[in-house]
């Protein structure tokens, strides 16, 4: 087949690009359809909040795709265009392509088995299920059909494949020819969209309503995930029932107090002094401290400059 000379800034070297962008889109946008069926009691859909929900996740899902493309649009940017087509340019996207489009359904399969769980978008406990991958897979292999599921996953990456070969997607992106201007223009656009989310967005931004199904669903998989990646936390509030530090402060106060206690700070503390009224006074030597997650690491005793343990250092 005669290659063609398309200057175009869109052209058909780029169709593998533009039909991927394309159907990742796509899939993104049915898959938050989905989570509003799932909570379809549960979530607003009133005035336009169904709107503001799907543009806000549009939005989310134009930066996942911004930073999957870097490396194929500097790819594209940096190889010479007498390249295009060429055998090496074809043994690298179909070792690439492949291999990114099975770990992005993966990653579609694997957040609707997490809300299924969880109700929510990817978040730190995801991140730690790699660190307790062992556990993770049986408990998995236990409550879901994993064979099932990943040979879901490998026939419809096959199928995708097959659509996109039948479709000429791969023959237009290895035919095209575009010089190096609008290549690098492309390559601009994606890198300026990639640093703005990772600079400027935070995950936090999606969460605009007070429903909480809404700011999950208006959020992206992908983002969420790298997002506490990086905050290496877990909301507390989001997920176990709280009451704010006065009444815990109080509750706490009132419950150790026999009659004999005199607190002698306001506030949120539990700082006080106890009369024995003439009773004997017992001093006990061994004072037994367990706490969940308390490393040794954490105190200034062991080494720790950072003074987040003040009361225990006190007490060492």
């Amino acid at each position: 087949m005669k290659p063609t000379n398309n200057t175009k800034p869109f052209g058909a070297r780029y169709a593998l690009l533009i039909t991927f962008s394309t159907c990742f889109l796509a899939v993104s946008f049915l898959l938050r359809l989905l989570f509003f069926a799932w909570q379809f009691n549960e979530a607003s859909f009133s005035g336009t909040d169904l709107l503001h929900t799907l543009f806000t996740g549009l939005f989310y899902d134009i930066g996942v795709l911004s930073f999957i493309l870097i490396l194929p649009a500097a790819y594209m940017a940096l190889l010479p265009m007498r390249y295009s087509g060429s055998g090496l340019d074809r043994a690298i996207t179909w070792s690439f392509f492949p291999i990114t489009l099975l770990v992005l359904i993966f990653a579609f399969f694997a957040e609707i088995t997490f809300w299924d769980e969880f109700g929510t978008r990817f978040n730190f406990i995801a991140v730690d299920y790699l660190i307790y991958t062992h556990e993770v897979v049986a408990n998995i292999n236990e409550s879901y059909p994993l064979p099932l599921l990943l040979g879901g996953v490998l026939v419809l990456e096959a199928l995708i494949l097959f659509l996109f070969v039948k479709k000429g997607v791969f023959r237009s992106a290895f035919t095209g020819k575009l010089p190096l201007k609008p290549r690098l223009y492309v390559l601009s656009v994606v890198l300026f969209s990639a640093l703005l989310f990772a600079s400027s967005i935070s995950n936090e931004d999606a969460e605009w309503s007070d429903n909480q199904y809404n700011n999950e669903i208006s959020k992206a998989g992908i983002y969420s995930f790298f997002a506490a990646f990086r905050n290496n936390r877990l909301n507390y509030n989001e997920f176990f029932t709280s009451i704010d530090n006065d009444s815990a402060f109080a509750m706490v106060r009132q419950k150790l107090d026999q009659g004999n206690s005199l607190y002698k700070e306001k506030g949120n503390s539990i700082f006080r002094s106890i009369s024995n009224n003439g009773q004997k006074v017992e001093k006990p030597n061994v004072v037994f401290i367990l706490m969940e997650s308390m490393r040794a690491s954490f105190m200034q005793h062991f080494g720790n400059t950072d003074s987040i343990t003040p009361n225990l250092d006190a007490l060492a």
